[in-house]
């Protein structure tokens, strides 16, 4: 459960970078985008522009030359022209030079050949631009060939170029662009705005260029010019090219001040959306504590009361289980395969299908699972009992997906159950057997007394007239009473000590041949009473065996076993008594009879308080069945046992089972 927290931490922090994460990358996406948008756009204007440009230059340029091949073809001296506002002269030059209207100076700086070397008959060519005075601006010389000769006229033309200027200058170029126009030997015939070092840079990318006009991107990291995009187009009517270009820095930091605000929103995007998933991830964690602390008290509970966890899936025949299951079951979790077969091989062979059944029911209906089985245990093969209770799982279908379920061990509680049947009927035959003895020792107590006291009244009337012989029948029937109300006495007496441990035995070694010499007296008194009894053999080595143990209980356990067996075996049957070594160093003292049996059901009775061995015949015979328990307890008191076996008609054996001395060894001159 605790690693649950953790992983929802985990959960909660990776959903967050991830979303960050998001939110970074689509910002990025979208700046990268709207950069490749910004350049396309501006790779697209400067294009644009300069496509204009040109047009309008030539357009202009060839305005003038149409009046100067008019002038040609006409042979006309051109006196002076008003174009658009330029100043136009027109003059016979000789082949000498490039003269002014006035016959005076040469305009330009340019040798005759670059004007006079033409082949066409009628043909134009611009000159260089030089500095005009009474202007203040920028001339261009214009020339129209008027024969075909060298020593031909020409007319020559002076162009204002300050209207081409002022397009060029005027036009939207994108911020941090570089315009210049260049000839096609490379030379820079001039720049807009101030040289930055630039220029040569342009004219040396596109003098290779064939194309008209087009676009191309050049530089980078490796070479010592920065990465720049040019574009250019060629005038079709001059010697010249319109280049612009800028670097992509400078576009960078006009799309930069240009997207200020997408950059802005993209950086608040990232500092403010965490913010909710915050808020979010406080109320989870509130929450995750809040789970944590019940997850705790589960835990301990889960713990302290041994319970198991598990969970099935039905689809899957998956199986988890957590650690107090592998302990409960006995299993090794290196070895568990999380499979429904680790089960099955751990449940009692007799359990498997019915658990299973049930199982499969509670599923398909979804009902509670509740099931009691038995496992053999991995570690120790002990056979346990299990309590399992479970509840199915539903998707947002209403469909089970897994069983979720607790098991428990309740062998002793199921031991302790049928110790409590057990002792409960132990019980109710000990009330029974209270109560029998009751009405037993009412009629033994009352006997006894009535014979003495009816005896004793009968020879104080008849004192005068009775006879000595009938005296001395009275007293003898008086004296058995009395020492028949004694022994009860006595076994009730011996009895209550027994059960307070109040009974001080000795612990010295006993012959049993003494022991038993004592013993043909003592159970005479019954045979002289009743007559002709059951033959008493006494099968007893010599010299007897020695045992370690009170003489008087020794004596009380052998008046007592040999007493029941006479008192249960009809008069022509027989009364074994004999003794053997048992294992562990024990004697065995057993009597058999011949007698009535005990019934099998009533064997494990014996030696209980107030327990005689059959119903049947107990009512006709004297006591109240405290002499086997007597004897019970005597034996165990001083380290025995007692056994019974019997069958019913044929005869009962028990075995009293005491200490032995070790045996005396004997030499040759002993």
């Amino acid at each position: 459960m605790m690693k649950h927290g953790r992983r929802l931490r985990r959960v909660s922090w990776s959903v967050w970078l991830i979303t960050t994460a998001i939110v970074l990358l689509l910002g990025s996406l979208i700046a990268t985008f709207s950069y490749r948008q910004f350049i396309s756009q501006t790779e697209a204007r400067l294009r644009q522009l300069l496509q204009e440009v040109t047009l309008a230059t030539d357009a202009h340029l060839n305005g003038h030359i149409a009046v100067a091949r008019l002038a040609a073809a006409t042979q006309l001296r051109i006196s002076c022209y008003e174009l658009s506002g330029a100043d136009c002269r027109a003059a016979a030059i000789p082949a000498s030079g490039l003269h002014d209207a006035g016959g005076g100076g040469v305009i330009g700086a340019c040798p005759n050949e670059q004007w006079l070397d033409r082949t066409d008959r009628v043909g134009t060519a611009l000159g260089p631009v030089g500095p005009t005075g009474s202007h203040g601006g920028l001339r261009a010389a214009l020339t129209v060939r008027f024969g075909g000769t060298r020593s031909a006229r020409f007319g020559g033309l002076c162009l204002d170029v300050d209207r081409i200027l002022g397009w060029w200058r005027n036009a939207d170029w994108p911020p941090g662009s570089e315009v210049a126009l260049i000839r096609s030997n490379g030379d820079i015939w001039m720049t807009i705005g101030p040289r930055t070092g630039m220029e040569s840079y342009l004219a040396e990318a596109i003098t290779a260029q064939r194309e008209d006009a087009g676009l191309l991107v050049t530089g980078d990291r490796d070479t010592q010019h920065p990465a720049m995009v040019i574009a250019w187009s060629r005038s079709k009517v001059a010697d010249l090219t319109l280049v612009a270009g800028f670097t992509t820095d400078a576009g960078l930091a006009a799309w930069s001040r240009r997207s200020r605000p997408l950059l802005i929103a993209i950086a608040l995007s990232v500092l403010v959306f965490p913010l909710p998933l915050a808020a979010v991830y406080g109320r989870l964690a509130a929450s995750n504590r809040e789970i944590r602390r019940h997850v705790q008290r589960l835990n301990l509970a889960v713990d302290s009361g041994a319970i198991g966890v598990w969970e099935y899936d039905p689809e899957t025949d998956g199986l988890e289980w957590n650690d107090q299951m592998f302990r409960i079951f006995g299993v090794d979790p290196e070895t568990f395969g999380n499979h429904i077969d680790d089960w099955r091989r751990t449940c009692h062979p007799d359990d498997v299908g019915p658990t299973e059944t049930a199982l499969a029911h509670s599923i398909e209906n979804g009902t509670r699972f509740q099931r009691l089985f038995r496992i053999r245990r991995k570690t120790d093969g002990a056979t346990r009992w299990i309590q399992a209770y479970a509840e199915p799982s539903r998707d947002d279908g209403g469909a089970v997906v897994s069983v979720i379920g607790l098991n428990w061990d309740v062998t002793r509680d199921i031991e302790n159950k049928a110790e409590l049947g057990r002792r409960l009927a132990e019980a109710k035959e000990a009330n029974a057997a209270k109560d029998r003895f009751l009405a037993t020792l009412s009629h033994e107590l009352r006997s006894p007394l009535n014979a003495i006291i009816g005896f004793t009244d009968l020879m104080r009337s008849n004192i005068v007239r009775m006879t000595s012989e009938k005296r001395d029948q009275y007293l003898e029937d008086v004296h058995y009473s009395a020492r028949h109300l004694l022994n009860l006495i006595n076994d009730m007496l011996d009895l209550a000590r027994i059960n307070n441990d109040a009974l001080d035995l000795a612990s010295k070694p006993v012959d049993l041949g003494d022991a038993i010499e004592t013993l043909p007296s003592l159970t005479g008194a019954r045979t002289a009473k009743g007559g002709a009894g059951p033959r008493l053999v006494w099968d007893i080595p010599d010299p007897a065996p020695v045992v370690i143990g009170d003489v008087r209980a020794i004596q009380q356990i052998l008046i007592n076993i040999v007493g029941n067996a006479l008192k249960f075996t009809p008069p022509d049957g027989r009364v074994t008594v004999t003794t053997a070594r048992a294992a562990g160093g024990m004697i065995d003292i057993a009597v058999k009879d011949t007698g009535i049996g005990i019934p099998p059901e009533r064997l494990p009775l014996l030696g209980e308080p107030f327990a005689k061995g059959d119903a049947v015949y107990q009512a006709n015979e004297e006591g109240v069945g405290l002499g086997l328990a007597i004897t019970k307890r005597l034996a165990e008191a001083m380290g025995g046992r007692i056994a019974f076996e019997s069958q019913m008609g044929k005869g009962t054996k028990v075995t009293v089972t005491l200490p032995g001395a070790a045996p005396v060894e004997t030499t040759a001159a002993g």
